[in-house]
């Protein structure tokens, strides 16, 4: 059994039925026995503090869970590839339409903090429905790793535009009012994105903008397991003071605000507000 898989069955068993089920399905010591009680303990923590229905870390809604992404997608060319995932251009078989698939390292290799981001980043952009934000399909697994389906936007980033052309101030005034309403859009559904820069920004052909990549975001007012006091979150460049410092409890609606001021600033300029060497020369 997947581990997904495992996890909700267990959800919705009793604790003596859990116990007897997780004996059968996965033996005691295996790392997929962990990982199972690891993520059902940070369900409990959630559903006992109230934060469950808006994290909805586990199984918030049906269409996120059992998804087998080899019967529904046809992953094609790899597109780009990070720390922890790579991005695969794909075909929707049922649907007969391009996507794009993110798909997480194996388990084994990223658990326990960067499935729990990934989760997040599944159930926090999935809320959203707005033109200028890139849509998700759906959630699931491929070959045992979690999956993000996602809406393909066959266009350049914001900022592989930059650095083509220098567009006009009535370019870079409407392209950043559409990202302020798609901002504000997401902070009345609850929802901080805290990445936002022009690599986060696709353009289809038709200049229409859309955020993506909510691989840190999170919900106004909720604390962040994965994320302490101190934790840098975001990208050095384009940092509110608040994340540059680490002051975790201090982020709030401005600090998105600030991510667009810096788009706003380096559409005009050509460059970040702030550069440096590296990431620490940044934070300086």
């Amino acid at each position: 059994m997947k581990l997904l898989d495992a996890v909700a069955e267990s959800v919705r068993m009793t604790p003596d039925r859990r116990r007897s089920f997780l004996d059968t399905t996965c033996a005691e010591e295996t790392p997929m026995r962990r990982q199972v009680e690891e993520l059902l303990a940070r369900y409990e923590r959630l559903k006992n503090t109230g934060q469950l229905d808006r994290l909805a870390c586990i199984h918030e809604e049906e269409r996120f869970l059992g998804v087998d992404f080899s019967e529904y997608y046809e992953l094609g060319a790899e597109i780009g590839r990070g720390a922890a995932g790579i991005v695969y251009r794909a075909r929707d078989l049922m649907l007969n339409r391009e996507v794009v698939v993110k798909k997480l390292r194996k388990p084994r290799f990223s658990f326990p903090e960067e499935i729990e981001r990934f989760l997040k980043e599944a159930r926090t952009a999935s809320a959203l429905n707005h033109p200028n934000i890139v849509h998700v399909y759906a959630f699931g697994e491929h070959q045992g790793s979690p999956c993000l389906a996602m809406e393909f936007v066959d266009g350049q980033s914001l900022a592989e535009r930059l650095r083509l052309v220098a567009p006009s101030p009535e370019n870079v005034a409407r392209t950043i009012l559409k990202l302020a309403r798609a901002v504000d859009y997401a902070h009345d559904i609850g929802v901080l994105h805290l990445d936002l820069k022009p690599n986060n920004v696709l353009l289809t052909k038709e200049n229409e903008p859309k955020i993506g990549d909510f691989g840190v975001a999170t919900w106004i007012g909720f604390r962040d397991s994965t994320a302490s006091e101190g934790d840098i979150i975001g990208t050095p460049s384009y940092m509110a003071p608040e994340q540059a410092e680490g002051r975790t409890t201090d982020i709030d609606r401005a600090t998105d605000v600030y991510g667009l001021g810096a788009i706003l600033y380096e559409t005009l300029t050509g460059r970040p507000p702030f550069r440096g060497e590296s990431p620490q020369a940044i934070l300086k």
